[in-house]
């Protein structure tokens, strides 16, 4: 293209000379990053206007562009999602539910991803159970709960068994395999709430029986 190589320009702005890497650049580097800075300051509402607009039409590119950014800058992502993530309460809370959504999907569909999820629990829980800080809270909680066994150990002993907490504030217990019960647990409200689901699911097949109206049913 004919005038697209660097050439000698003398800037509008300052006066000074500078390389022009093509015709159409009127302004050394320095001035034009402060006429652009100054020029969406005083614009900056129109210009966030056309933005949306033009990404909300051309979605596939704007996908495109942030998953060929994010593979090029992977360490700089990682930073803005970190300081968005503690500075933006909206994006936070989405986060959280995408996550969430995410997680328990990929738990079902795949095999590889829940047996080390599983194996990692696992190893997180035998780690803690050293502590004697942790030992004394786990035991702590089992008196504060309660512990009544409502239904019989059917599996054999060469299974290894942990009684499941039917419910989060009471003290009914189910033996349930351990594999099984180290599924969602934590002490966050949302995985207190999976846990507690998917025990009842456990419970439905292994005793077929919904504990539910076991307990409650009149």
């Amino acid at each position: 293209m004919v005038g697209s190589h660097p050439h000698k320009k003398i800037c509008k702005l300052c006066q000074k000379e500078y390389i022009a890497t093509s015709n159409r650049q009127k302004y050394c580097k320095s001035c034009s990053k402060n006429y652009h800075q100054k020029y969406y300051q005083e614009n900056k509402k129109t210009l966030v206007k056309q933005h949306q607009k033009w990404r909300l039409n051309n979605k596939e590119k704007t996908k495109q562009y942030v998953y060929e950014w994010r593979k090029k800058n992977p360490e700089k992502h990682h930073e803005y999602m970190i300081k968005r993530y503690h500075n933006d309460d909206i994006f936070r809370k989405k986060f959280k539910e995408y996550m969430k959504e995410y997680m328990i999907k990929r738990y079902h569909n795949d095999d590889i991803f829940r047996k080390n999820l599983l194996k990692k629990q696992r190893k997180r829980i035998k780690e803690k159970r050293k502590d004697k800080e942790y030992r004394a809270y786990e035991a702590g909680l089992r008196r504060k709960k309660g512990f009544i066994k409502i239904l019989p150990n059917i599996f054999p002993d060469n299974i290894q068994i942990e009684y499941h907490h039917v419910y989060t504030n009471l003290p009914f217990v189910v033996p349930l395999p351990t594999n099984c019960h180290q599924i969602f647990i934590g002490e966050h409200e949302d995985y207190l709430k999976n846990h507690v689901e998917n025990g009842k699911e456990w419970i439905d097949f292994f005793y077929n029986i919904n504990i539910d109206n076991f307990l409650f049913s009149k």
